[in-house]
């Protein structure tokens, strides 16, 4: 799943509305309503129904919006790598959102580097992961390329992250409340 389905999805939760959350993140509504579409088919949840043209929370989505602000606080550190345009604090969340809406990488991908950054070395990343070593390794430099920054400082004996990319480093995912 790429960023921009998630921040999507999330900024309909958090506007309660499909529009909303289009003129927030300046994109079509159609693109926003097929991205939420895209997050409920990902979970096997369904997210929102609507009646009397009213847009309502699921109890599974009214729970993951108990959790936005941890989201929202991680999608803020992984969208300053893209490079400025956060507020100073970071924690705006319209402003978060709209960011992640464009930030060109997966969240495989982040899975990916958080377990290269854990292990420090591509090699031994690419055996925990089951992956071919050459691919990890060309994920990465596309990466460091769509972002316009070197991630890793690379050398014989494994690999080191840049300062701008150390928060992947401890990197978790917030989980929905019982």
């Amino acid at each position: 799943m790429r960023f921009t389905t998630l921040a999507q999805a999330l900024a309909v939760i958090w506007f309660h509305s499909v529009r909303e959350a289009a003129a927030a993140l300046d994109r079509p509504v159609s693109s926003v309503a097929d991205a939420l579409e895209r997050f409920e088919s990902r979970l096997a949840t369904r997210l929102v129904y609507t009646a009397a043209s009213t847009l309502y929370l699921t109890p599974a989505a009214e729970k993951l919006r108990t959790i936005l602000p941890d989201f929202i606080t991680i999608l803020s550190g992984i969208v300053a790598m893209h490079g400025d345009g956060l507020p100073e604090d970071g924690n705006d969340t319209v402003s978060v959102l709209h960011r992640a809406a464009r930030f060109p990488l997966s969240l495989t991908f982040i899975e990916r580097f958080v377990t290269v950054a854990e292990a420090g070395s591509i090699h031994h990343a690419a055996n925990r992961l089951d992956i071919p070593q050459s691919n990890l390794s060309r994920q990465i430099s596309q990466a460091e390329q769509q972002l316009g920054r070197h991630l890793l400082s690379r050398s014989r004996n494994g690999c080191t992250l840049r300062a701008r990319s150390e928060s992947f480093s401890s990197l978790t995912m917030p989980c929905c409340p019982s």
